[in-house]
């Protein structure tokens, strides 16, 4: 049986978007290294202040 969990994170601030995408690359990174197969993953800009990573 395999395990499925969702991650999300919400940054803040005018750069909020830009550090969920830089976030979002780093964690590609460790699931190639560590053979975690990613089903779902992007970024959602909330507000011009609000973005999400999932």
């Amino acid at each position: 049986m395999s395990k499925k969990a969702q991650l999300i994170w919400n940054f803040n601030g005018q750069d909020g978007l830009k550090t969920a995408e830089h976030h979002l690359v780093h964690l590609k990174e460790f699931a190639q290294m560590e053979s975690v197969p990613i089903i779902k993953s992007g970024v959602n800009k909330i507000t011009p202040l609000s973005s999400r990573r999932i």
